[in-house]
């Protein structure tokens, strides 16, 4: 669930920062929805590593062990 957190705290800093630059709600919808895709997109990336390394330890397991 702290990945979740983490998304929803990007998203919410998002919309902020999109408010404040364009000044209308459109800004902060689009900021929000870019920060949180962004987000999204890099837990995605570690999650995708971590399984990576985890297939490397079960290979290597499954050939020297």
């Amino acid at each position: 669930m702290t990945w979740l957190w983490i998304l929803l705290i990007a998203t919410a800093i998002g919309g902020i920062i999109g408010y404040f630059t364009s000044g209308s709600k459109r800004g902060a919808a689009q900021g929000a929805a870019s920060f949180g895709i962004g987000c999204g997109y890099i837990l995605l990336h570690i999650f995708f590593a971590f399984i990576g390394i985890y297939l490397l330890f079960l290979i290597g397991q499954w050939l020297f062990f």
